[in-house]
C-alpha cells in the first residue's frame, strides 16, 4: 500500500482547531477471489484506489471539549469501477464534559453513509444498504487509589444496521446496543 496524505490546520487560539486533510491510497496486488469452474481461490490482483477529504475541528469550552468530523471518500478499482461497500461520507460528532480532573462524561454519535452491497439483499429486494446515525457514551473516572474506573454504551439506540457482504447474498448484522464495564489498575 503506497499512501499520500497532505495535512494543513489552524490554530485560532490553544482552545480551538480548524483542520483539513486530503489523501489517496493505492493497493496494489490487492486480494480477490478468483472463481475457476466450481471453486475459489484466493489470488493478489488488480488495484484499489481511495482518495478523499477530511475537515475536522476540535474546540475547548470550560469543562466541555467538543469535536466534529466529517469525511468524503471515493474508492475505486484501477478500471474505475467503483468499490460499492466503502461509505463516501462518514461524519462525527462529539463532546466530552470534565466534571473534575478525575471524572468524565462523553457522548458521541457516528453517521455511515449509504452504501451498496455487491450482491442483491433477498430480505430487501435491492442492494441498498441504508445510512445510520449511531449513539454512544462513557463515564469515566480515573485515579482512585491508581484505579480507573470506565461505563462505556455503545449503540445506545439499539439502531440495526448493517455491513457489505461479498461472500453471500445478505449483510452482517453490526452489534446491537454493548454494555462494557472496565476497571483497570495503574502500577
Amino acid at each position: 500500500m503506497h499512501s499520500l496524505e497532505f495535512i494543513s490546520y489552524y490554530m485560532f487560539n490553544n482552545k480551538m482547531t480548524l483542520g483539513l486533510s486530503v489523501y489517496k491510497n493505492l493497493i496494489d496486488n490487492k486480494l480477490i477471489k478468483d472463481t475457476i469452474a466450481n471453486s475459489d481461490r484466493w489470488i493478489n490482483k488488480n488495484e484499489l484506489n481511495t482518495y478523499g477529504i477530511e475537515v475536522y475541528s476540535n474546540c475547548s469550552i470550560n469543562m466541555f471539549q467538543l469535536y466534529t468530523n466529517y469525511t468524503y471518500s471515493n474508492s475505486y478499482e484501477q478500471d474505475g469501477i467503483f468499490i460499492p461497500e466503502i461509505s463516501m461520507h462518514t461524519a462525527n460528532i462529539g463532546v466530552t464534559y470534565s466534571l473534575n480532573s478525575n471524572m468524565k462524561i462523553n457522548l458521541r454519535t457516528n453517521y455511515l453513509g449509504q452504501r451498496k452491497n455487491p450482491k442483491l439483499i433477498p430480505s430487501t429486494g435491492n442492494d441498498i444498504i441504508d445510512d445510520v446515525f449511531l449513539l454512544h457514551g462513557s463515564v469515566s473516572y480515573f485515579d482512585y487509589k491508581n484505579f480507573d474506573f470506565q461505563l462505556k454504551i455503545n449503540n445506545i439506540l439499539n439502531q440495526k444496521y448493517y455491513h457489505p457482504s461479498n461472500r453471500f447474498a445478505g449483510r452482517y448484522r453490526q452489534p446491537q446496543r454493548t454494555i462494557t464495564v472496565k476497571v483497570s489498575f495503574n502500577f
